[in-house]
């Protein structure tokens, strides 16, 4: 066994290695979402490093087996290789044309590059069938016999064969233009790289260039030896002549070089999946920052005054507490009015003044009217509308800035139409500042003095923290107030047309039935029509119960203020008067219901449409509604000790579980679950799982 097999085997298994790894890295960070351009072909760059590597191992295993003198005919292996070329050199073309054509957004055509290419080569295939070709003798093969010692002259250069041809056109056409193409394609990378600054990737992707170049001079025009030009003249054997080395050697050495640069480029992927996830963080934490910017803000300026006399330290940091509880117990609050006099009280309580108010702005009228009062002697300020501009607060509000008066009767920057309001409060110091919604400002906070003071700018900031935790307050009540309205509304709606259809039923087959009897009268049979009567009366009883307990449903709505299960209590108590039957409400372990509106509303909707089964069907004296809490969910079960039924043999009747639809699907889009279990004879129950909200329910 010589050296230079040894050799060759080394560099063969090591020239595909180098490939494969790049391949498979490749593979393996492809499949993340990119704008990287590059992205979109390497899924094709991928393939080729994986199909090249074979085409390397399929040569090294053909080499072992000569020097082994293994009875083995090595021709299939040689077909398997050179179409494996073919296979990866197209692959290598696919990720240049995908590339170029993403990233200079013209040259379409490029895309039938590949395809003609292939048509072309193919060719090769087919024209040696045709006849021998002539060539001149192929210079150097005793120089071949070096690296593959035992073979004949006939199997190095497959003179008259088919297999040489194929080989040597497969890397005159395609992996030499691809191997251009491909570097072209990493340099046009340059500019998306120079705009997401990563220079040092910029180098990476122009030695990669290089690389992809030499590597295709050094493997799509170095061919094996074949009788024509110019493969009779730059082959193996004469490359080995000239540099005493086979040309393996160099490009297993581009192939480590391609494959280094190549997975140091795909660092962009990590860099874009740093930033990703520091946007998603910044995105996940802006809303808490807003609503906690206030405090944050005073939390820095307090830092600051550490700096200063402890005494004004401690004087900032009880404010500051203040502020925490104020804006704690405001954000708790849903109620409007109640917050706007929450907000007064505090304000004056807070710059140690004696009136405060709170006007919103009529963004039709261009007013600002007052909302709410607190220390005034006289009701005239609450009858206060006011144009933006004029007055304190609506100077405030025009500016969307802080104003401060010491004495705003002899202020001649003022007008005065509110003189006389004024004096009788004998208000003389007086601050307002706007509240503001993001870049809306949608009010003012007022704050006045009857003794000679000035506010300072302490004070201005202090109430202005406090304006801010308002604004947040005030927003979230009218949001609240708009999707409760909403789920109202749509709710009243639907439970309309359900009284619409089931009323139409009744009516049809009161209708018909009154036809039946006016035909049974006509005929003198007065037995069969008083039966007919009777029927019609049930009827007429059971839709003036569906009617009753309808309008029940629509009353029974949670408001703002009541809660869930303060409605369901009168709701429950309702019902059991108007149908007789007990119904015992449990909250297990006295556990806090946190559900979202629109939820609350599909619960109050799902137990009333299951209590209307128990009166319509279950023949029970008793119902229970439970709510247990488990982590992150909230089970409610509705039960009864009626008759029963099969759940299976009601599922398969068709038009008799309209009701159970009705509340899987009001379960299911507020994202929960329910499940039935009933047996003859022993009652049924309704479990319905619901995910807990966290915010803004209420008990």
């Amino acid at each position: 066994m010589t050296n230079n097999f040894v050799l060759l085997v080394i560099i063969l298994f090591v020239y595909g290695l180098a490939f494969f790894t790049m391949g498979l890295a490749i593979a393996l960070e492809s499949r993340r979402p990119s704008a990287f351009p590059l992205a979109h072909g390497l899924k094709y760059l991928a393939a080729f490093g994986l199909v090249h590597s074979m085409v390397e191992w399929i040569e090294m295993l053909v080499v072992i087996q000569s020097q082994l003198l293994i009875d083995v005919d090595a021709a299939p292996w040689r077909v398997i290789k050179v179409i494996l070329l073919a296979i990866s050199t197209v692959c290598l073309l696919l990720f240049s044309v995908h590339v170029l054509t993403e990233t200079l957004q013209k040259h379409n055509w490029l895309h039938w590059l590949p395809a003609g290419l292939f048509v072309v080569w193919l060719g090769s295939f087919v024209i040696p069938h045709l006849g021998w070709i002539a060539g001149e003798p192929t210079a150097g093969l005793s120089t071949c016999l070096q690296c593959h010692p035992g073979q004949s002259q006939t199997y190095l250069t497959m003179s008259g064969e088919w297999l040489t041809s194929a080989e040597v056109w497969a890397r005159y056409l395609l992996y030499l233009p691809g191997s251009i193409l491909a570097a072209l394609a990493i340099l046009t990378q340059r500019s998306f790289l120079k705009s997401i600054h990563m220079r040092k990737v910029i180098i990476d992707c122009q030695r990669a260039a290089i690389a992809f170049t030499v590597n295709g001079v050094a493997a799509g025009l170095i061919v094996p030896p074949a009788p024509y030009f110019p493969a009779s003249m730059l082959n193996y054997a004469t490359f080995f002549t000239w540099l005493h080395m086979p040309p393996q050697i160099l490009r297993a050495a581009l192939a480590f070089i391609i494959a280094y640069f190549i997975l140091r480029i795909l660092r962009v992927f990590e860099v874009e999946k740093t930033r990703q996830l520091e946007a998603a963080n910044r995105d996940r934490f802006e809303a808490q920052q807003a609503a906690l910017e206030a405090q944050r803000r005073a939390r820095e300026e307090i830092e600051s005054w550490s700096k200063q006399l402890e005494t004004t330290v401690k004087i900032r940091t009880r404010e500051l507490e203040a502020l925490y509880k104020i804006g704690t117990e405001i954000s708790a609050l849903l109620d409007l009015d109640r917050i706007l006099e929450s907000v007064v009280e505090n304000a004056r309580q807070l710059l140690g003044a004696e009136v405060a108010t709170l006007s919103l702005l009529d963004e039709d009228a261009g007013e600002l009217a007052v909302r709410a009062v607190a220390g005034t002697r006289t009701a005239a300020f609450q009858q206060i509308r006011m144009p933006v501009g004029r007055g304190i607060a609506g100077r405030a509000v025009a500016l969307g800035e802080v104003i401060a008066v010491a004495d705003y009767r002899i202020d001649p920057s003022f007008t005065h139409e509110l003189d006389a309001i004024i004096e009788a409060e004998g208000l003389t110091c007086h601050i307002a500042v706007p509240l503001s919604v993001g870049d809306r400002i949608v009010g003012a906070l007022y704050v006045a003095d009857r003794s000679n003071r000035t506010f300072t700018d302490a004070e201005a900031r202090l109430l202005a923290r406090l304006a801010n935790q308002a604004s947040i307050a005030i927003e979230n009540a009218r949001l609240y107030v708009q999707v409760q309205n909403l789920a109202v509304l749509e709710e009243r709606d639907r439970l309309a047309r359900e009284m619409h259809d089931s009323l139409a039923q009744s009516l049809g087959y009161l209708s018909l039935k009154s036809n039946v009897v006016a035909g049974l009268l006509s005929k003198g049979e007065v037995s069969k029509a008083e039966a007919e009567l009777r029927q019609m009366e049930r009827a007429a009883d059971d839709a003036y119960a569906d009617v009753r307990e309808s309008i029940l449903g629509l009353r029974s709505t949670v408001l703002p203020g009541r809660g869930l299960i303060t409605t369901l209590s009168q709701y429950l108590h309702k019902y059991g008067l108007q149908h007789h039957i007990h119904v015992e409400l449990a909250v297990c372990d006295n556990v806090q219901i946190r559900f979202s509106p629109a939820t609350e509303v599909q619960v109050v909707r799902i137990i009333q449409e299951a209590l209307a089964n128990v009166r319509k069907h279950a023949q029970a004296s008793s119902a229970w509604v439970r709510f247990k809490a488990e982590p992150g969910w909230m089970i409610v079960t509705i039960s009864d000790n009626g008759r029963g039924f099969d759940l299976d043999e009601v599922l398969a009747r068709s038009g008799d579980h309209f009701g159970l639809q009705t509340m899987r699907e009001r379960a299911e889009s507020v994202g929960g679950q329910l499940t039935v279990h009933s047996t003859r004879g022993l009652g049924s129950e309704i479990s319905v799982r619901l995910p807990e909200s966290g915010n803004g329910g209420r008990l």
